[in-house]
């Protein structure tokens, strides 16, 4: 078990895996690909980190920087087939690590499908239509600052600034720093 501050430093992973690695508190790993933030939403209280890479064998691509103050245990896929573990602890495991996985295909898959469009107003429409249609209305928050929001729907910053500008000054929506509200649901 390891203890990592927030903001702490680069968590060191090995580059082969055999180990996942939980993170054991609410907010606690970001995933960094050559110092360049990967986007993704954070956990609530339980995630797992490299779990692919341990039940696949393959090597390790990424590092981890801590988001938040946390605590990461170290598992090796054995633990859910040795039968000195009890079945229950497994089960318990086994049942996290679905929801966890289950909760990032559904991330990624949203993701890809914000940014399939082509143009940088397709890709805010379907991105706002998703957070209206989760919020359940028009006027919503949105998790990311305008660098995080480019990044998460692969666009450049000053760009996405000003498809957001010409689409206020059309009438298609209003905001206010993460807040937005849009005046119609797009087509």
């Amino acid at each position: 078990l390891v203890t990592v501050p927030k903001n702490g430093r680069k968590i060191d992973l090995p580059r082969l895996t055999d180990a996942l690695r939980a993170a054991l508190a609410a907010g606690a790993l970001e995933p960094v690909t050559c110092a360049y933030e990967v986007v993704e939403a954070k956990p609530v209280d339980f995630d797992a980190f490299a779990e692919t890479y341990a039940f696949c064998g393959e090597a390790l691509m990424v590092d981890a920087v801590a988001a938040e103050h946390c605590e990461i245990l170290f598992l090796h896929t054995a633990a859910f087939t040795d039968a000195r573990i009890e079945p229950a602890l497994q089960d318990k495991l086994l049942r996290r690590l679905l929801a966890v996985s289950m909760r990032k295909n559904l991330s990624l898959s949203q993701r890809i499908f914000c940014t399939t469009p082509k143009t940088v107003r397709g890709r805010l429409l379907t991105y706002f239509s998703a957070q209206a249609a989760r919020s359940g209305s028009l006027q919503f928050e949105i998790p990311f600052n305008r660098q995080q929001l480019a990044d998460y729907l692969n666009l450049d910053r000053s760009a996405l600034s000003k498809e957001l500008c010409k689409m206020r000054d059309e009438g298609l929506l209003t905001f206010e720093k993460n807040r937005f509200a849009l005046n119609e649901l797009p087509e």
